[in-house]
């Protein structure tokens, strides 16, 4: 028998409950050593964590592109490479806000689409943490449903990647909470 988690995704009782329970356990050191993280959940949409120094944190969520219309999918290494270009488009963004003069191991095309969603997102007041936080993980999500797309473990077509992050919209705020 499957959960209501497995079938609609996770829902927000559970998804606050997480947070709080991994908050709770590595404190102090989260809230000191990280900006923001990620749940994620298969074919159903992701939720962003950022960390404030205000003492609060929000949650955004990301939708899961939309894979229909493929009779087959590989998922197996997807979520390594969601991590692995997650943290890549984070770092790039990060050394675009400090002002370095910056080219991704991604690509002049990745680095510029990267650059306009993340500015994009500050017509909506939120922070520029937020804004690389769910950039950077809308973009690492794309890429592991693109490899969904191919055979081989953790492939991709970056073109793929580009044409999914496009469809997908922007990350959505859902809540914000205290730390403690």
């Amino acid at each position: 028998k499957k959960t209501r988690s497995e079938v609609g995704g996770i829902d927000s009782d559970e998804l606050l409950k997480g947070i709080k329970g991994f908050l709770d356990e590595f404190q102090p050191y989260a809230s000191e050593a990280l900006s923001g993280f990620a749940i994620t959940d298969g074919k159903h949409p992701a939720h962003c964590i950022t960390l404030g120094e205000d003492g609060v944190f929000e949650i955004f969520r990301i939708p899961a592109p939309d894979l229909g219309g493929v009779d087959t999918l590989y998922p197996i290494g997807a979520g390594d490479t969601v991590a692995a270009t997650t943290l890549a488009a984070w770092r790039y963004l990060h050394e675009v806000r400090r002002g370095g003069d910056c080219t991704s191991s991604l690509g002049k095309e990745v680095d510029r689409v990267l650059k306009q969603r993340a500015d994009a997102m500050s017509t909506d007041n939120l922070s520029e943490t937020t804004r690389i936080v769910s950039t950077a993980l809308a973009f690492g999500i794309s890429c592991g449903s693109a490899s969904c797309l191919k055979e081989e473990n953790s492939q991709f077509d970056v073109a793929d990647s580009l044409r999914l992050l496009d469809d997908t919209s922007q990350a959505a705020f859902v809540s914000r909470h205290a730390l403690t």
